[in-house]
C-alpha cells in the first residue's frame, strides 16, 4: 500500500527544553541538528501548544525541504500546508525556519522579546530571508495574533516541573483543527489555565508533568514520556 504524504505530523502539548546541536557545526541548518520540532518536506506538519525552551543551536520548529527531491508515493514533497500555532518560545534566538512561504501557516504564539533580532528563516522564495518580528508579519503575513513579552522560565527535569513569569502582551490563540478544537483555549502552550492566570497576573506559574507509560501498539513493550 503506497504512503499518503497528507497524513499529519503532530507535536502537541510538549515542552522541548535544551535540545543541543550535537554534528554538523557548519553548513545548512537543517544538517546541524538540534532542532525542537522538523519536518523535512512533506505537508500537513503541526506544531501546538508546546513550550519551546531553551534551544541554541538550531531553529527550534524547522520545516525545512533537504529533501526536495525524493519520490514517495509517486511525487515530492512540497513543504506547504505546515503550521505553528499557539507555542511559547522562551530563550531560543532560531525560531521558526520556513522551507518555503507559500501555504503554511503561524499564528497565536508568544515568543521571548529578547531572541528577536534575526530569529525567523524563509528559504523560499530566494533571496532567502532572515528577519525579525515585525518584517515576518509585514512582508509575509505571519503570526498577525501573536506577540512578544519578557518571558522567564525553568524547566526541572528531575522533577519534571516548569516554573514561569510573563510580562507583556499576549497573543491571541488560535483553533487548531489538527486537534478538533472549534473555538482556541485561552491560552498558548502546554499550560493549565490557572496557572497561566497566575504567571501573567504579576505571579509565578508552576506546573508538573507527570510521565506516562506509552505502549507501542500490536507489541509488549513501551516508552516513558
Amino acid at each position: 500500500r503506497q504512503r499518503q504524504m497528507c497524513i499529519r505530523d503532530r507535536l502537541d502539548n510538549n515542552i522541548v527544553w535544551d535540545v543541543r546541536t550535537a554534528r554538523h557545526p557548519e553548513g545548512e541548518p537543517w544538517l546541524q541538528g538540534g532542532v525542537g520540532f522538523a519536518a523535512d518536506s512533506g505537508e500537513n506538519a503541526v506544531a501546538a501548544h508546546n513550550l519551546f525552551g531553551h534551544i541554541s543551536g538550531n531553529y527550534a520548529v524547522s520545516y525545512h525541504l533537504m529533501q526536495s527531491d525524493r519520490v514517495i508515493a509517486g511525487r515530492t514533497g512540497l513543504g506547504r500546508r505546515h503550521s505553528v500555532l499557539n507555542n511559547v518560545f522562551v530563550r531560543c534566538p532560531r525560531r521558526i525556519l520556513l522551507g518555503r512561504a507559500e501555504e503554511n501557516t503561524s499564528d497565536g504564539n508568544l515568543f521571548d522579546v529578547a531572541d528577536d533580532p534575526t530569529s525567523f528563516r524563509i528559504m523560499s522564495p530566494e533571496p532567502k530571508a532572515t528577519l525579525n518580528l515585525a518584517a515576518w508579519q509585514d512582508y509575509f503575513g505571519f503570526d498577525l495574533h501573536s506577540s512578544q513579552a519578557e518571558i522567564k522560565a525553568e524547566f526541572d527535569p528531575d522533577r519534571l516541573e516548569l516554573t514561569w513569569r510573563i510580562r507583556g502582551p499576549l497573543p491571541q490563540c488560535q483553533p487548531v483543527e489538527a486537534l478538533h478544537e472549534r473555538f482556541p483555549r485561552p491560552c498558548p502552550g502546554p499550560f493549565d489555565e490557572e496557572q497561566w492566570k497566575a504567571s501573567v497576573s504579576g505571579g509565578q506559574g508552576r506546573q508538573a508533568f507527570p510521565r506516562r507509560w506509552v505502549p507501542c501498539p500490536g507489541k509488549e513493550t513501551g516508552a516513558w514520556f
